[in-house]
């Protein structure tokens, strides 16, 4: 993905109720007849059943109307994965890009199923805040570590997963960083500005140089940037979750469909 911008509503997990607008989407086009690709959609859930709204798409500069929706099924949450860097979800309460599971869910889970992950809590700096760091596994094999914010409603501050390769070389193979923090609601605080970087080999004297785990391909950075978020708002109309379709769209109906939907296909 090379940039995003949407507007996102949720109630809860995505499989409960979501809408993500898709204000403008550019992503890199693999082999096709430019070297992105735009689009602008909505994609939303009300509980019982979705729509997909494709408004535009084409190369930057030549992109057209499409003017098509198509009615659906139940989603999941792995239908709305594609928003979650964009929207911030995955630098505060959810576990995964997929938003399939609150983190409070995930780690008794993981530690149920692999009872070597126990969790271990210690106190320390990260980037100059005092934080509490929970941390599962050990260093010398695979960890996952997260860093939160006492002062702030233990916000998630930093998020961190490494592991050790065969040959005995330390991976980071993801890490996020959240650097402004706001109140959104009292007591409740939402990521305004993040960081995310994939896979590479920290070196000792600073642990964000070093080579990509590939080295053909560039070192990966997302840079999440919020203007507004609105939470537990009294007056939410959740008529929201069910977005009307615009005059002259074509629409196919496959709310009908065996199943659960799974939107397959998409750029």
């Amino acid at each position: 993905m090379a940039y995003t911008s949407v507007t996102a509503w949720y109630d809860g997990l995505p499989s409960q109720a979501a809408r993500v607008d898709y204000n403008r989407k550019v992503s890199h086009w693999i082999q096709g007849a430019a070297p992105y690709y735009e689009s602008s959609s909505t994609l939303a859930f009300n509980g019982k059943t979705g729509i997909n709204i494709n408004h535009s798409e084409g190369a930057p500069g030549q992109v057209l109307q499409i003017r098509k929706a198509t009615l659906l099924g139940p989603l999941t949450a792995r239908d709305f994965s594609g928003a979650g860097f964009a929207t911030g979800t995955v630098f505060s309460i959810y576990r995964d890009p997929r938003m399939s599971q609150f983190l409070s869910t995930y780690l008794p889970d993981i530690v149920a199923k692999r009872p070597e992950m126990t969790p271990k809590v210690t106190e320390e700096d990260h980037e100059g805040v005092h934080s509490i760091r929970l941390s599962m596994g050990t260093e010398d094999k695979i960890q996952e570590s997260w860093w939160f914010d006492p002062a702030r409603g233990m916000a998630v501050l930093g998020y961190r997963q490494t592991y050790v390769t065969p040959s005995g070389r330390k991976l980071c193979n993801l890490e996020t960083r959240v650097t402004k923090l706001a109140e959104v609601a009292p007591k409740l605080w939402y990521p305004m500005e993040a960081f995310r970087y994939q896979a590479w080999y920290p070196e000792k004297d600073d642990h964000f140089a070093g080579p990509s785990r590939i080295l053909e391909e560039h070192r990966r950075r997302d840079h999440y940037l919020a203007t507004k978020v609105v939470a537990n708002d009294p007056n939410f109309d959740r008529g929201v979750f069910s977005p009307p379709i615009p005059e002259g769209y074509a629409v196919t109906d496959r709310s009908h469909a065996p199943g659960p939907t799974t939107l397959r296909g998409t750029r």
